[in-house]
């Protein structure tokens, strides 16, 4: 046996972190096949395929306090559709085919779109359509966001070619069509687009009134500290829900360091599902808007 030639390379820290850091994620990949057997796919290197990854779930608590909020009237709106509005690969709409009766699952990125059709491929209740939901039918341009593909936002006009996406626009109420009936559970999710989607199914709110859970950003919010789109909801009868974290009067220090000790072994969350007649100006990764026929069941006056 005759050399013919060498390799030699240092191995920083990093890299054996790194390391590390795969065995662990090999680890948790055998746990989560134990719960979730059916394999998904999802972005590598991405916000939502990171947390996919860890947690099994992408936004998993998130998920389970919103099925926490819902649980006054679940066994009443289970029965019908659920429509997964910005539905991404299809990590909701996933966690909803369980709990709904049949999905509809509603996603413009044709790259995105792609890997939701191959994670519900074979799941009977659950339809996805490659369509943005607006104000008008018509065409608009969705801007994609590399590391968080669920940051993806509809303009109308390109902001960057390479990352832009020319996508059809529909009306929900017209796409829903003959189901509109049948609709009682929406997640709005569309980054900043909500006000047009909603604009968009007039009917749906007066009429059919489903529960619709939908994030807001402080940036949502004007000078009087009020929000369009949860002006629109209550114009049609609508109150919200949402959760507080339990030292909610503790200085924002105090609650940035709570929040960052819930993440010790053996600690924990606790979360206030609260209403109230106005939605204070803030963050709230999900609100839960409530029809009249269901203010009792929620405790709303």
């Amino acid at each position: 046996m005759r050399r013919i030639g060498s390799v030699k390379k240092r191995l920083g820290a990093a890299w054996w972190l790194d390391r590390r850091l795969a065995l662990r994620l090999d680890a948790l990949a055998k746990r989560h096949s134990k719960f979730e057997p059916r394999p998904r796919v999802v972005f590598a290197a991405e916000h939502i395929g990171n947390a996919v990854a860890v947690f099994g779930w992408y936004d998993r608590l998130g998920l389970e306090l919103l099925f926490d909020a819902l649980s006054p009237v679940l066994d009443d709106i289970s029965g019908g559709i659920a429509l997964d509005v910005g539905a991404n690969i299809g990590n909701h709409s996933l966690w909803f085919s369980t709990r709904f009766r049949r999905v509809l699952a509603f996603e413009p990125n044709p790259t995105t779109f792609r890997l939701l059709e191959m994670n519900v491929e074979g799941i009977e209740n659950v339809t996805a359509r490659r369509v943005g939901l607006g104000r008008h039918p018509g065409s608009a341009f969705l801007v994609s966001s590399p590391l968080n593909m669920g940051s993806s936002a509809l303009r109308a006009s390109p902001v960057d070619r390479a990352l832009s996406h020319e996508v059809r626009i529909e009306r929900l109420d017209d796409v829903v069509g003959a189901d509109l009936g049948a609709v009682t559970f929406v997640k709005l999710d569309v980054e900043g687009f909500e006000k047009e989607v909603l604009a968009g199914c007039p009917e749906l709110l007066s009429k059919t009134q489903p529960v619709i859970a939908l994030e807001q950003n402080r940036s949502d919010f004007d000078g009087r500290g009020e929000s369009e789109v949860l002006s629109l909801l209550a114009s049609h009868g609508y109150r919200f829900c949402w959760y507080e974290p339990r030292p909610k009067s503790w200085p924002r220090w105090m609650q940035r360091l709570y929040a960052a000790a819930s993440w010790l072994p053996g600690a924990g969350y606790a979360y206030d599902l609260v209403h109230a007649p106005t939605v204070p100006p803030g963050t709230y990764r999900t609100i839960v808007a409530v029809p009249p026929r269901w203010h009792d069941r929620f405790g709303i006056a």
